[in-house]
């Protein structure tokens, strides 16, 4: 080969090469803009759903799934990176903070609350208001009371406030050694609602804080002291009794249901609106178009029940009948079951009107953000039928949740009148009905069916 021939070689070769650089170079550039792109475009993708989840009412989950990035979020602005690029925006202030690595999916959670949380997985929870059955055995809100769907799982979890008391299925005291009473609302109870036997059989005047310490072969419960004696709440004495510092004196106008054993121990009439001259049940409400007819009654019920246990007819709770339309599954606007309502408040809670009012309609389940403080519950319910225990747990306990089955409606049962036959009842349909919202006459004695009393009503 000549020389000429070998220069002309090595200048192709050279320029091959500068060729090849030249089109490295441009392709690593395209490359990195088109990555900068990709970045950047995801994370407008990710503030265009926290916008439009920020706008929903109601709970909304969506997830995403995304090549292997960090994000976080922190004062209002969320920074997205994936290897050396990062991309910042602002987001909506409901937003929550939060701080996660080497994610390959984004779950974005509108809570009915308002909030919005960004989760690296699929959560556990998803605070839909739906208790399913892998949430109960987390620490989850939807669960909390706890759900009936998590009552014998097999799985006690106090996260979810799972005791004795409310799960007795999965947190049995029995099962422990030494032996143990269950009685979660006492202070020294464990996280399961248990209490060393030392605490059971409590004697008259003794200190306690729930119903099984004390001796019912005495027929001793644990009741509410009298307002002049302030050293505890709460003694060992029979049923409407309190400890007064030396003896255990009447401290609620029913009659103790031991005297009552048959239909000639009864009054011949009885009305909750006159008690030892005071009215004890709480004001008339109107149910509005809604067919919520149902709640209405379990809540007349509780109220009622609550002022004739605490011996104070002011009290008057006002407890919410829409926490059962829209978050108990009891019922609807089109119907339930006060049974199911009663379960739900005794074994959930229900909260109080300011937490989440009367709507009239199926509105989503969205009571105040901090709920759980502001639940109240029932120590027990019992189903009756018969006329003479209908009266006899009217007289001893308070007003009744009672359905009619000829009209398809149900009330609140608040006393009775052996002359005229007739039951008298507190009805849902404001003031403007018959006698301001109650009758003395609508209702026959053969009329009712299905009757629930309530015992224990429990202010959060």
């Amino acid at each position: 080969m000549g020389l000429n021939e070998y220069i002309i070689v090595v200048g192709i070769i050279i320029v091959g090469i500068i060729f090849f650089l030249a089109v490295q170079t441009y392709v690593m550039s395209s490359t990195k803009e088109t990555f900068e792109y990709g970045v950047q475009g995801t994370a407008d993708r990710i503030g265009c759903v926290l916008e439009r989840l920020s706008a929903e009412s109601s709970y909304t989950r969506y997830c995403l799934n995304i090549s292997l990035s960090d994000l976080k979020v922190e004062q209002g602005y969320l920074t997205f990176k994936q290897r050396e690029e990062s991309y910042i925006l602002p987001v909506p202030k409901e937003v929550k903070n939060t701080d996660l690595k080497e994610i390959a999916t984004v779950c974005f959670v509108h809570s009915p609350s308002g909030e919005i949380s960004i989760y690296g997985e699929i959560p556990v929870c998803d605070t839909d208001t739906i208790c399913t059955i892998d949430e109960c055995k987390e620490d989850c809100q939807d669960c909390y009371g706890p759900d009936s769907i998590c009552v014998g799982d097999g799985f006690c979890n106090p996260y979810i406030r799972e005791n004795c008391d409310t799960s007795p299925e999965d947190c049995n005291c029995s099962d422990k050694n030494p032996t143990y009473i269950c009685c979660p609302s006492d202070p020294v109870a464990d996280d399961f609602g248990c209490v060393d036997e030392a605490r059971q059989n409590l004697s008259k005047n003794k200190e306690c804080f729930c119903n099984n310490e004390c001796n019912s072969t005495a027929n001793l419960t644990c009741n509410p002291t009298t307002p002049t004696f302030t050293d505890f709440d709460k003694a060992c004495c029979p049923l409407g009794y309190g400890w007064n510092g030396s003896d255990c004196e009447k401290t609620s106008p029913t009659i103790p249901c031991d005297n009552i054993t048959s239909p000639s121990d009864l009054p011949s009439s009885w009305d909750w609106r006159n008690v030892d001259g005071k009215n004890w049940m709480t004001p008339v409400r109107f149910q509005g178009s809604c067919g919520s007819c149902w709640a209405f009654s379990a809540v007349g019920a509780v109220e009622g029940t609550y002022n004739i246990e605490q011996n104070d007819n002011t009290l008057d709770p006002d407890l919410s009948e829409q926490d059962l339309v829209s978050c108990s599954s009891a019922g609807s606007c089109s119907g339930g079951l006060r049974y199911s309502a009663l379960y739900y408040i005794n074994n959930t809670g229900i909260v109080n009107e300011t937490c989440f009012s009367y709507k009239a309609d199926d509105a989503p389940c969205d009571r105040c953000v901090n709920y759980i403080y502001k639940q109240w519950t029932l120590n027990n319910y019992h189903q009756i039928t018969d006329k003479f225990e209908i009266k006899k747990r009217l007289v001893c306990n308070g007003p009744l949740s009672v359905a009619i089955p000829s009209r398809s409606h149900a009330i609140v049962l608040v006393g009775y009148n052996d002359s005229t036959r007739n039951w008298i009842i507190k009805n849902s349909w404001g003031t403007g009905w018959q006698d301001g919202g109650y009758s003395d006459s609508w209702v026959g004695y053969g009329e009712v069916r299905y009757n629930y009393y309530v015992k224990g009503v429990n202010a959060p």
